[in-house]
This record gives C-alpha cells, structure tokens and sequence, in this order.
C-alpha cells in the first residue's frame, strides 16, 4: 500500500516548502511549455496529459502543508519528443510521441496492429496517428508506455538470453519487411515492464510508483511473466530497395563507433544495424557481466570491421541459436557475475542465488505429481465425453 504526502513537520519546513514554490523550483520547464499548449488539441483526440499540463494548472499543493516533492504534479518530465497520457476511452496510460514525418511514413509499414500481431516484430506498436491541421508539422503517434530495456538491471543469465533473442528476432523481421533501423543502440530499445511491475510506475520519475509519493514495487525477470522488448524512434530509418542497392551516407544515430559512418562514401545499410545491435550486446552485456562468453563469437562476428564480414540479421540470428541453445535450466537461472564484484558480495549472492535454486528445485518436485495428474485426468475418456456432451 502506498503512503500518502508527507507534510510540514514545522512551521519552519513549511516556510522552506512555500519559498522553492515561489522561486519557480516546480515551474514547467521550457520543454514542458510545448506539451502544455498541445493539452487541449490531444484531449480533442481522446487523450489527456496529467494535471501539470493543464493549461489552468494549480499547484496541489498550493495553500496546504504537503511536501511539493511528493505531490505528483510537482515532477518534471524530462523527454521532449515523447509524452505520457491517459487514454479517455479505456483508462490506460500511454506514450504520445511527436514524430517526424519520415517516422510517420515508416511506421504505417511495421507498427499497425495487422504488422505487430506477429510475434516476431519488435517494432514498437502504434495505437494511433495523429496529424492535426492545427498543427501540420506535427505528427503524433501514440504508443504504449515502455521503459529502458535495462531497468531494471538484469539479474539471471536466461533474462539476457531472452533479451538477445528477441533483439535479434526482432531486427531479422524488421529487415526482412525492407526497413533498417540505422538508429538500433541501446537507447532506442525499449520493454514493456507491465509485468515486472505489476502496480505501474510513473511515467517521469520510473523509480516512483503511479502517484509519485513512492518507491515503486518490482520484481525480477525471472519471476514474473515474460517482458517484451522493442525497437522504438525510426526517425534515421529507411525502406529498403528490392534491387539490392541500399547504399546510404550520413554520420547521425546514437552508436558513432560504426566504422564506415560517412557523410562522403555510400556504405551499406543493413550491416549497420548489425554492427549497432553487437555493439550494444559487447557495451551494456559482455563487458559487464562475465558469465556471458558463451555470446562473444557472435558480438565479435557482429561488430566486425569490415561491413562484408558481419553476418545478416537471419544468419546472427541463428549463430545465436547454436550458442545459446546448449544452456539450459540451472544455467539459464543463475545469477549474472558482475566483473567488478568483490569477494565478499560473490559470496553473499551465491550464496542466495543457490538457495533461489534449491527453492525452485523443491518446488518443481512438489508441484510435479500435480501437473502430471492433471495431464492423465484431461486426457481420460470420460473427460472428452463431458467435454463434448457440454
């Protein structure tokens, strides 16, 4: 259960409180000015940002002895380009991100709900697009709300796999639907965390819960049902040419450690995202964490100098699938091994990472003669006639 605002203590905190209102401390920020003149013109289109952004906006915390850190309209957003709401017609909370057209276009090719039905597309859905006369430079689509793939950090070896797979999935269905990313590093790769924080969390401050006042609850990958991870922001993609020819220039994305980046010499498209996806898995995985070798033949057939030599997205993709498909159960379950871990806390995190284990083999052994039960009882024949008869 979540608690509720701190107040004022003493007049003397009270003060401390009124004088940061009155020296602007909770104002909107110059990047929240763009959102708030856009309320009304999303709210006509069935979507409505938070109380901070209504045009009329009151502090909550005006004229009472509630602490301004903890009210929720008092939390800035940070993100330009991308901005949390309500959905008027479910309830549900949404991203709305201002797009650029190039965007706009491309998401029609992967992101419609015909496209993102397929398992295997991890491209960010689009619930809808929004293009108002009222604003003709704007292009709106609106998404669902997603977290950075990393946070929380990953905790078993298996949750890694799982993250390697559908990244590498993902891009294989992205290029085999002609389209490159040219932007896929490690800040355009987002999850839905629904279900490793079952409560939600707030949009602007992720480590709060919904109403701000709060840590939010969360648990590990691993015990929880499976997140799913996407590719988001295709403003630098682009459609790739049936002849072959997707010779591309250009020095911009996230990722500026790919070697035939030039604004002068056409380079290849689709081993850029290969290069920028093993990136990824070499930066914020491998040199990280110290039980993931098993990956390293294909980080370092990924990120190869020479753009010829990097596989295509399908053959990683089953490079992948050979590495991985060895490691199993207990492998998958254990802790990740931080290289810069002491002594002390190895022992102390295997020594808790061993007893998880034990629980999970006790339970498995308890629940076993269960599932078997189940399994001969669904299958008997008296089951299939009631089945049948009802």
């Amino acid at each position: 259960m979540s608690k509720g605002i701190p107040s004022a203590r003493n007049p003397k905190e009270l003060a401390r409180f009124n004088r940061r209102t009155a020296d602007g401390v909770y104002n909107l920020k110059s990047l929240e000015l763009w959102w708030r003149d856009h309320y009304q013109l999303l709210l006509d289109h069935g979507y409505q940002l938070r109380p901070r952004f209504r045009p009329d906006w009151k502090p909550s915390w005006t004229d009472t002895n509630l602490d301004p850190d903890y009210c929720e309209d008092s939390l800035p957003h940070f993100v330009r380009p991308v901005m949390d709401a309500t959905r008027l017609s479910d309830g549900a909370v949404v991203a709305i991100k201002n797009g650029k057209k190039r965007e706009y276009t491309i998401s029609h090719r992967l992101c419609v709900p015909e496209k993102t039905s397929d398992p295997r597309n991890h491209c960010v859905p689009i619930f809808e697009r929004i293009h108002d006369e009222r604003e003709p430079k704007s292009y709106f689509l609106v998404m669902p709300l997603l977290r950075c793939f990393d946070d929380p950090p990953f905790y078993a070896v298996g949750e890694v796999v799982e993250f390697v797979r559908q990244t590498l999935e993902g891009l294989e269905y992205m290029h085999q639907e002609g389209v490159v990313h040219l932007d896929c590093s490690g800040g355009n790769i987002m999850m839905d965390a629904t279900p490793i924080f079952p409560e939600g969390f707030h949009p602007s401050m992720n480590d709060r819960n919904k109403a701000g006042n709060d840590d939010a609850k969360s648990r590990r990958r691993i015990d929880s049902p499976p997140v799913k991870y996407y590719f988001v922001d295709f403003g630098l993609s682009k459609f790739l040419n049936e002849n072959g020819d997707n010779a591309v220039l250009g020095h911009d994305g996230q990722d500026q450690e790919v070697p035939e980046l030039s604004y002068k010499v056409p380079y290849d498209a689709p081993p850029v995202d290969i290069f920028i996806l093993g990136n990824v898995y070499r930066k914020e995985l491998l040199n990280r964490y110290k039980n993931l070798e098993f990956l390293l033949p294909l980080v370092d057939a990924m990120t190869q100098k020479d753009p010829k030599a990097r596989p295509s997205a399908s053959e990683a993709f089953a490079q992948f699938k050979s590495l991985s498909l060895p490691r199993w159960g207990p492998a998958l379950r254990w802790r990740l091994q931080e290289r810069d871990e002491t002594g002390l806390s190895r022992f102390y995190d295997d020594t808790f990472a061993l007893a998880r284990e034990g629980v999970y083999v006790v339970r498995s052994i308890i629940t076993a003669p269960l599932k078997v039960s189940k399994k001969i009882i669904s299958s008997l024949p008296f089951r299939k006639t009631e089945s049948s008869a009802s």
